[in-house]
């Protein structure tokens, strides 16, 4: 399939269009780079494309080029028990290759399939199998009894580790900041904002969420209608924007790419823990971002092309910080960013997925602010909750 001209997306550099695709490579034109890729073989470890069609139709030429690898390893399995030699691999063939022709590789290649420890063993293993010294004289098969006595000698296969417990199944969302039903014990997100914060989202950081065409919002701040209009507006909820309402319903939506194309969750689970996250106006820097509220999932949308996704709380499980706490848990003590662990950049998207590990964590750390306050049982009722559901291998 030809993808000239589309978009594409890669983990580490980004958004990049595909200038040329011929003799099974692409070359992409990233912000930071233009690099070269192995058509349709890095979709399924480094590239994603917008349009989820053509992702179906290169998901299924994947999976008949592995097919096809697969049953070329199973004749050349059969050949050897039969007695004929294997032909040697295409990678081996490279290998015995001056050093030089490794420099027409693709550059993705060279940076992003750098084999493992265990890759590299296998090869050199697979290497000394089937490639012969130049001196040495040809070999007859095996009698069916020293190739017998061979097999079971030979080391049994490695089992496959079990699935890692920081598996990133939990989800942490972007908030605009709202105060609105803020009060010395209640954080806000439940009214519309103070003229102050609906001017600071609106006039200066235009969240998507605040000027949405027909927000009513964006109408008061622009000077078209009165407080108390907007504030009247507070009994149509389906014309105000999610924080609003957002720790009176417990739902958190997953947005819109180019604002009618959903963005899908596809991690979560029930029992996951999302994290709501927000900056305030004297917050304002990124590395300053906290958390105001948590909950155990109890229903999800993974969504599709037309419905947003969403999580929303099991009712039995779900806290919120106070005015006072909500600096106390702050949200890059719980998540780095895969490239530059150092750096507190969210970039686009209204979520990130977190670790079980850094989920109970955060856990712990509310439990501890919370100590010896009212709820001080709840937070912990949590905490035994999701820790004795990883236990269970959940």
């Amino acid at each position: 399939m030809d993808l000239t001209g589309m978009t594409v997306s890669h983990k580490k550099f980004g958004e990049g269009t595909i200038e040329r695709q011929e003799n099974g490579i692409m070359t992409i034109k990233f912000k930071v780079k233009t690099a070269d890729f192995r058509y349709p073989d890095a979709f399924e470890k480094f590239l994603e494309i917008e349009d989820k069609s053509v992702e179906e139709q290169i998901m299924s030429e994947c999976m008949a080029a592995t097919q096809a690898k697969a049953e070329a390893a199973r004749i050349s399995e059969l050949r050897y028990s039969q007695g004929k030699k294997p032909p040697v691999a295409p990678s081996m063939a490279k290998a015995q290759a001056p050093a030089a022709a490794a420099t027409h590789q693709p550059a993705s290649e060279k940076e992003e399939d750098k084999p493992s420890p265990e890759q590299a063993e296998t090869t050199a293993s697979v290497a000394a199998a089937t490639v012969e010294p130049e001196a040495a004289e040809p070999k007859q098969p095996a009698p069916q009894k020293e190739r017998e006595e061979a097999q079971q000698a030979a080391p049994a296969p490695k089992k496959p580790k079990p699935a890692s417990s920081s598996k990133k199944r939990n989800i942490a969302f972007k908030c605009a900041f709202c105060d609105g039903g803020r009060t010395d014990t209640e954080f806000g997100y439940n009214g519309i904002c103070t003229d102050l914060v609906l001017k600071h989202n609106v006039a200066r950081l235009k969240r998507p969420t605040c000027i949405v065409e027909g927000s009513y919002c964006a109408k008061f701040t622009a000077g078209e209608i009165t407080r108390s209009e907007l504030d009247s507006k507070t009994k149509e909820q389906a014309a105000l924007c999610p924080e609003c309402s957002m720790l009176t319903t417990w739902r958190a939506g997953a947005g819109f790419e180019k604002v009618t194309k959903p963005k899908l969750i596809r991690k979560v689970r029930t029992n996951s823990l999302c994290a709501l996250t927000t900056r305030s106006v004297e917050r304002e820097k990124e590395d300053e971002r906290y958390i105001f509220a948590a909950f155990l999932i109890g229903e999800y949308s993974e969504g599709d092309d037309v419905n947003e996704s969403y999580v929303m709380a099991n009712p039995e499980y779900k806290i919120t910080m106070t005015p006072e706490e909500s600096g106390s848990i702050r949200f890059w003590d719980y998540y780095q960013n895969e490239h530059n662990p150092t750096e507190a950049k969210w970039g686009s998207g209204l979520f990130r997925y977190l670790s079980d590990e850094d989920s109970e964590k955060m856990l712990k750390d509310i439990l501890a602010v919370k100590k010896g306050k009212p709820d001080e049982a709840q937070a912990k009722k949590m905490l035994d909750f999701f820790s004795a559901d990883l236990a269970a291998g959940n």
